[in-house]
């Protein structure tokens, strides 16, 4: 299971690459899901006409994500959480991108 449960506005993470045998329920991955990417954990994992689908969920969030994410669509698994390293950058976004 992983050890960083909580990742906050600040928090930077470094991810790995990973194969799908890799990746458990319970890690956290970072994906792609539309056009950004998210970082959330996987609730279930189970296949999906012979493919494997990941079931994710926030871990601030009440209900599993309402897409199925696929292994094409995962960027990395997260293995280390670096908490408030990234506020500097998060300030300077809002600031300059309002």
């Amino acid at each position: 299971s992983c050890m960083y449960p909580n990742i906050n506005i600040g928090d930077a993470v470094i991810t790995k690459t990973a194969s799908a045998n890799e990746i458990r329920e319970g890690d956290v991955i970072k994906f792609l899901y539309g056009d950004k990417y998210y970082i959330h954990r996987v609730y279930k994992i189970q296949k999906e006409n012979g493919n494997i689908v990941y079931i994710t969920k926030g871990d601030n969030n009440n209900i599993v994500d309402d897409k199925l994410t696929t292994f094409e669509d995962v960027q990395g698994k997260v293995i280390y959480n670096i908490k408030y390293i990234g506020y500097p950058a998060y300030w300077l976004s809002k600031l300059f991108y309002k």
